[in-house]
């Protein structure tokens, strides 16, 4: 068999919802034998979210980063660090945050970057705001 082909899923830990109950699923019946899968979680509290407890019952690695809310440059150095040591084909960024995030992180990395966007709901300022950004770095730099 041929090189497996390395996925990182890059996600916000916060909660148990649809987005995370799918990279669940697709965790626990990804052909292993073709895809090496990785994964990143962004907590911003000093205890693990359930996401993450429920990905380590899959025998899942997963890095914990302890973020800071807001856009943060160091957790951006930590998953580029990543992607490079650990010679990532494809970067999968779901929900907006970690979109732009992950795309930073990736750029000049040779790696893949797929993104799932979950609502794009737009009900405060912040999320406005965050949902125009978004739209903005994907539409300028990303196809």
């Amino acid at each position: 068999m041929g090189k497996k082909l390395k996925i990182l899923f890059l996600k916000e830990g916060r909660s148990l919802y649809g987005a995370e109950k799918t990279i669940l699923l697709l965790l626990k019946y990804l052909n292993r034998s073709v895809f090496e899968p990785f994964v990143i979680i962004l907590e911003y509290s000093e205890t693990d979210s359930i996401f993450a407890v429920e990905a380590k019952k899959l025998g899942m690695q997963i890095i914990l980063i302890r973020a800071k809310k807001g856009f943060d440059l160091g957790a951006v150095r930590i998953v580029r660090k990543y992607i490079k040591e650990n010679k990532i084909d494809v970067l999968h960024n779901v929900g907006y945050k970690c979109d732009i995030l992950g795309k930073f992180a990736s750029l000049g990395t040779g790696a893949m970057v797929t993104s799932s966007l979950h609502g794009w709901v737009r009900t405060n300022f912040k999320l406005k705001f965050y949902t125009w950004l978004d739209r903005c770095i994907n539409l300028r730099f990303f196809n």
